[in-house]
């Protein structure tokens, strides 16, 4: 079975695709963001408020920081799991944990 890319695909570059990127963080063990837990801030965005994963950096892109994010939701939904977004980079914050011990 042979399985074609769709051409809206070939108009943005991956991280992982982009020979330039690759080189600069081949002495790396990751690219920056993949794997970065995340959660969703955009205005008046479905899926506001809501934790995801980020799982690919799109450069080159029309926008102010020249990034977007292709980012996974990991809530539960038994509707649409695995539901992937692309987002811009200012329309996602990284998820940061406290800790609930105190100090002496």
């Amino acid at each position: 079975m042979c399985v074609t890319t769709p051409s809206w695909q070939h108009s943005q570059l991956s991280s992982t695709e982009d020979p330039k990127l690759l080189a600069k963080y081949r002495d790396r063990n990751h690219v920056p963001w993949i794997g970065t837990p995340v959660i969703v801030i955009k205005e008046k965005h479905s899926f506001r408020t809501y934790p995801a994963m980020a799982t690919d950096v799109l450069c080159s892109q029309e926008m102010l920081s020249e990034l977007k994010l292709m980012i996974q939701l990991t809530h539960f939904d038994p509707i649409m799991p695995c539901k992937r977004l692309t987002l811009g980079y200012d329309d996602v914050v990284e998820q940061r944990f406290a800790s609930n011990t105190y100090a002496p």
